[in-house]
């Protein structure tokens, strides 16, 4: 497996001792345990808005920082080079709410109105943070809150780091627990092709170009480059469950986008041509329980059944399926038979009860028999 997530950053837990950090891309968060070396089970990926950070703080930051010394309290989240200051106890606003100019607050080159990475010292270096930007970056000093005099200076030569590391990097995650506390892993995206299996090849008719993260390891008690990956299989296996993890937080979106797209179809009301086909598709092939009644032309719905019954309606499947829902209808003691999803059989004629799939599953699509021509798809547990 290989990922093609873009790393923006990391926000260690408070305390020098901490072993878990939140790793951030996009508008998605993973809280990883370095100790154990893998992402903490339960409830992941998770939005970094339902984490606390406010919009638009909640995707596509620079960086994130957790203050140090008289600033421990607050949290300073960056993003197109302003920042918003947060309580670090509560997550509320603690300065203005619409956040402030980064290069002015943090007395950094006035040019400097945005940032590839935003990233706290580790190790000896915990007392500052560091701002990169292009080939630059500038040493932020927390006990002077000011920058070191001197910067900024090019990544590559100081922090002894290759191409693809030493500019326009992606971000950085912070290391933290005991074995990795003193490290800092700086990620780049770079185009590579591979086979089905994610193994590097030579570019040819069964390769596939993806853009793949990799990292390099920096050793900020040694202040030395100490090694990089840039295999993406590799970077996928040694953060265990992560990548995959923050690649499915747009997986997630997109699938929300698709039903609710779908949603807004079907309640929309049908064409004249859509009720003809729907006409001629439920008739021939078996969709003809009407219990009194017929069909308006005009509206492509069934009227006369003063009901309110729910006629049969078909209707394809994420697995390719025709399914078709459940009438509701009153039984013999007057109560309801149960909504029901069934995959028809047009060849046996008979019927399985299966409910809707994938990320509209539990939906129940009702076919309106009250004039409306319209169909819609409830989201609920289909009893």
């Amino acid at each position: 497996m290989v990922s093609s997530v873009r790393i923006d950053g990391s926000l260690p837990d408070p305390g020098d001792g901490a072993v878990r950090g939140l790793v951030f891309a996009g508008a998605w968060g993973v809280d990883y345990d370095f100790q154990a070396d893998t992402v903490v089970d339960g409830g992941q990926p998770r939005r970094l808005a339902s984490l606390g950070f406010p919009a638009p703080y909640d995707r596509g930051l620079e960086g994130a920082l957790r203050g140090r010394g008289r600033y421990s309290p607050y949290l300073y989240l960056f993003k197109a080079g302003r920042y918003l200051t947060l309580d670090a106890a509560t997550m509320a606003v603690a300065g203005p709410a619409a956040g402030a100019d980064t290069a002015a607050d943090w007395k950094l080159p006035s040019g400097w109105t945005g940032f590839d990475a935003v990233l706290p010292g580790c190790g000896k270096k915990r007392g500052f943070c560091y701002f990169f930007r292009a080939n630059e970056y500038i040493r932020y000093d927390w006990n002077a809150a000011a920058p070191s005099p001197g910067y900024p200076r090019q990544i590559g030569p100081h922090w002894h780091l290759p191409p693809p590391f030493d500019a326009q990097v992606d971000g950085v995650i912070a290391g933290q627990g005991p074995a990795y506390g003193k490290r800092g892993y700086v990620f780049a995206s770079q185009a590579r092709d591979v086979d089905r299996e994610g193994a590097v090849v030579v570019p040819g008719p069964d390769s596939f170009r993806i853009i793949a993260p990799a990292y390099a390891r920096y050793d900020f008690d040694d202040e030395a480059f100490s090694g990089h990956e840039d295999q993406p299989r590799r970077v996928t296996e040694l953060w265990t469950g992560l990548l995959p993890s923050l690649d499915a937080g747009p997986a997630i979106d997109t699938a929300l986008q698709w039903c609710d797209a779908a949603l807004a179809a079907l309640n929309a009301p049908a064409t004249p041509a859509l009720s003809a086909a729907h006409r001629r598709r439920f008739f021939e092939h078996g969709g003809t329980e009407r219990q009194g009644g017929d069909h308006d032309p005009r509206s492509g719905a069934f009227r006369g059944d003063q009901s309110g019954a729910c006629r049969r309606a078909g209707v394809v499947g994420g697995d390719g399926e025709r399914h078709t829902v459940g009438r509701k209808r009153s039984d013999s003691r007057g109560g309801r038979e149960r909504d029901r999803v069934s995959r028809a059989d047009d060849r046996a004629g008979h019927r399985q009860p299966e409910f809707v799939r994938g990320p509209c599953a539990g939906s129940v699509l009702y076919a309106d028999a009250g004039g409306s021509g319209r169909y819609a798809l409830r989201r609920g547990a289909a009893a």
